[in-house]
């Protein structure tokens, strides 16, 4: 792997320390549109794109208002949907299927909704009697 490419990723611990904040914030402003969304790369596993990350921190520092954050972040998640006919053009024929391709999920902080949904309370019920009464 390049070196271009090693730290295109960042997992969630490393991306909680270049923001400096919790796990809750970051859920948060994720649900909010202030941070990008995680990428999926397994089926229990998701990364960020540290260059997204690292954008926001930009633009943070430059004293851009949340309705600017929310804009650019919009406008990263976009550009994750022309990164895909870029690298396609690079696999070999092999790799690929003649087929016709799939339109891309659109992806929205929607889908990433990491608040708890309303819990179900449920009143316990007393234990059965282990011995008849007599």
């Amino acid at each position: 792997m390049t070196r271009e490419y090693q730290s295109l990723l960042t997992r969630k611990p490393e991306a909680l320390c270049l923001l400096q904040i919790s796990k809750s914030t970051l859920h948060v402003r994720i649900n909010e549109g202030l941070i990008a969304p995680p990428v999926q790369i397994g089926e229990r596993a998701v990364s960020f794109v540290r260059t997204e990350i690292m954008a926001v921190i930009s633009a943070q520092i430059a004293g851009c208002s949340k309705d600017e954050i929310k804009i650019l972040v919009k406008e990263l998640v976009v550009q994750r949907q022309e990164l895909l006919p870029n690298f396609t053009n690079t696999l070999s024929t092999e790799c690929v299927e003649e087929k016709e391709p799939t339109p891309l999920r659109e992806l929205s902080s929607d889908s990433f909704d990491y608040r708890l949904k309303k819990p179900i309370h449920r009143t316990p019920m007393p234990n059965p009697p282990i011995f008849d009464e007599v």
